[in-house]
């Protein structure tokens, strides 16, 4: 199948929510017939079935190509927040808005990473809440 053919087929995967079956034809491919569209497009699928180690490694294989590319910075955030390190999530997710101003995908994203980062900040100071820690939540209160 020429590559043409793979993507309108991999776009109609995509309509009917077919994850597995664009994970399953990228992945048949060799490595060397993959390219950046096509490693960009199956670290994506990992990330909708959860497969995030596997989506980072391969946006990681890519990166020097993605340096121009918002669409390769949002999906390495999204990979980074889902594997709960927001502050490297963040700083991909400055660079999306960045490259596209107002890009309303991207705020609501960073919103979400700011709550996060926000709730690691308040669980280093007073515990993860369960029991909250009042020895912690009163020095930091009082002081």
């Amino acid at each position: 199948m020429k590559k043409e053919e793979l993507l309108a087929q991999i776009d109609q995967w995509r309509k009917n929510m077919e994850h597995q079956k664009i994970i399953d034809a990228i992945t048949a491919l060799p490595e060397t017939e993959r390219d950046y569209v096509l490693t960009c497009t199956l670290a994506r699928e990992y990330n909708v079935v959860n497969r995030f180690a596997e989506a980072k490694e391969l946006l990681e294989s890519v990166k020097k190509e993605g340096k121009g590319d918002p669409n390769w910075y949002f999906h390495y955030a999204y990979t980074l927040f889902s594997l709960n390190r927001f502050a490297e999530a963040k700083q991909a997710m400055q660079q999306v808005l960045k490259m596209v101003p107002g890009n309303k995908n991207a705020m609501l994203l960073l919103k979400s990473i700011d709550v996060r980062l926000d709730k690691e900040e308040a669980q280093k100071k007073f515990g993860n809440g369960l029991p909250v820690d009042e020895e912690k939540a009163l020095d930091y209160v009082l002081n």
